[in-house]
């Protein structure tokens, strides 16, 4: 039985260290097992925690084996190449991996029940290599996730707003990396909604700040890492608090990178979502309410994920319930796919980030963003088919080529209307009228075309770009699944 008061560290580099320094301060443990691959490091490293403990909680450090982990409830994972200035956490993937493919095996084969706590990057690729290498049951393989990336967001608009960030609830989500997205449509500031909060505080150009946290948020960590050559403070604090919950059985809400199972309509993927977590690791994985352009987000960072993630030779772990059969894509494929969009959706997010700052170019960076949503939808489609081993039909493509020139042609009008910076209440209504011919009907994928109608309200009402347009997504994977009639939409016209 394992001892929930015993923990181990594998890999004691900066923030390896950092977290031994944080659980010591913490008091929560009362052994903590150091291991490194140059054994003199992680005895100094212990030696040196050690000497802190008249000052602190009562507990054993000592550097240890593999052989020492056999009882401990909880080993953190930090072993791996740190990240180079200029260098993504993706593109450590290949050499922390093969890393991996050597530790999780040996952690496995002497404890088969700990928690498994992922810090290296890319964390969300490195919880799924570390699931699949060590065939624990996957509530019990975590990844830290965004929850440092949840908490440079909050301390960024508690300074911007002037008040403790602690009152700030908002929350990241995806891909801890550059795809991933701050969940603003159930952000608040103590229940206060937060842009009504903001307007409180005399700001209310929205998209700016908008742009300009998504910016800091996602830049951070390669200023810190430019600056100083690595981060390891705020992530040891975060590896903290999950660890706290954890072993006090909190519950807490934490995003975490753990695997979705069907939720967001994401199969067998580790993703940073929200969860509840205790004593057990992930006791479950929470479905938030997402906007439209949110939930289009998150579908670009899962798939941006599948790409690396299928571009490598794990072994299967448990079942999690039936998905495609058949050969997929080829690991030069998905690591092309992956680099292709990575780029052009980095790009488009610069362009819109521009125009918020006041270059008139926030529609045309909308735009820009749809399209290379458009790209990777039709891309993702292909691969997808390739994995069914089949084929897309004309008769099956053709409503969904023509669901996507109708979204891309409201976004254009949407553009001409937000560069006129007119209310445009005419415009607003034939709007209207036009996607009341399609309608909000059932739970579709012409559903969506509802939601270009309220992201043009807002647009013409607010002018705030960009629009809510995973329509074209969801109607392209619709297509492949289910061949669809032209007369559907001649139908919903003639009504």
């Amino acid at each position: 039985m394992n001892n929930i008061q015993k923990a181990a560290i594998v890999g004691c580099g900066f923030v390896g260290s950092s977290i031994a320094f944080t659980l010591l301060q913490s008091g929560i443990f009362s052994e903590l097992i150091l291991l490194d691959v140059n054994r003199d490091r992680a005895e100094g490293e212990a030696m040196d925690l050690s000497h802190g403990l008249p000052f602190a909680h009562p507990m054993q450090i000592r550097a240890g084996s593999y052989g020492d982990l056999a009882d401990c409830a909880l080993i953190i994972i930090t072993a791996g190449a740190g990240q180079k200035p200029g260098e993504t956490r993706l593109e450590l993937v290949h050499k922390n991996v093969e890393i991996y493919r050597e530790i999780i095996p040996r952690i496995a084969r002497r404890n088969r029940e700990a928690i498994l706590l992922v810090v290296s990057n890319p964390v969300d690729v490195l919880t799924y290599a570390a699931w699949r290498l060590s065939g624990y049951p996957a509530e019990r393989v975590l990844g830290s996730g965004t929850v440092l990336d949840t908490a440079r967001l909050k301390y960024l608009l508690g300074e911007h707003l002037q008040l403790d960030s602690r009152s700030v609830h908002a929350v990241i989500i995806g891909e801890h990396g550059d795809s991933e997205l701050a969940v603003w449509s159930g952000a608040n500031i103590s229940g206060v909604p937060l842009e009504h909060f903001c307007e409180l505080r005399g700001h209310y150009d929205h998209a700016a700040a908008d742009a300009w946290l998504r910016r800091e948020v996602r830049e951070s960590a390669y200023e810190i890492i430019r600056r100083k050559g690595a981060t390891y403070y705020g992530v040891a604090m975060a590896v903290g608090r999950i660890a706290l919950a954890i072993v006090r059985d909190e519950h807490s809400v934490l995003p975490v990178s753990n695997l979705l199972r069907g939720q967001y309509g994401i199969r067998e993927l580790c993703m940073s979502v929200p969860a509840i977590v205790g004593r057990t690791g992930v006791e479950t994985t929470l479905e938030i309410p997402l906007s439209g352009e949110e939930q289009t987000a998150l579908n670009l960072s899962a798939a941006t994920l599948r790409a690396v993630v299928d571009a490598l030779d794990l072994p299967h772990g448990p079942a999690v319930g039936p998905g495609p059969s058949g050969p997929g894509p080829t690991a030069v494929q998905t690591g092309l796919f992956s680099v292709v969009v990575r780029t052009l959706l980095r790009t488009a997010m610069d362009l819109r980030d521009l125009g918020a700052a006041g270059i008139r170019l926030c529609a045309f960076g909308g735009l820009a963003v749809q399209l290379v949503q458009l790209v990777q939808a039709a891309a993702q489609l292909f691969t997808l088919l390739g994995a069914h081993g089949g084929q897309p039909s004309v008769h099956a493509l053709v409503p969904a080529a023509l669901g996507v020139l109708l979204a891309f042609a409201l976004q254009l009008l949407a553009v001409l209307a937000h560069l006129f910076h007119g209310r445009l209440a005419a415009l607003h209504q034939d709007l209207a009228r036009l996607a009341g011919l399609f309608g909000h009907q059932g739970n579709g994928p012409h559903t969506g075309i509802h939601h270009v109608h309220q992201g043009l309200a807002q647009i013409v009402q607010h002018r705030n770009a960009p629009l809510p347009l995973y329509f074209w997504i969801l109607t392209l994977l619709y297509a492949m699944q289910r061949p669809l009639s032209f007369n559907f939409y001649e139908r919903r016209i003639k009504k």
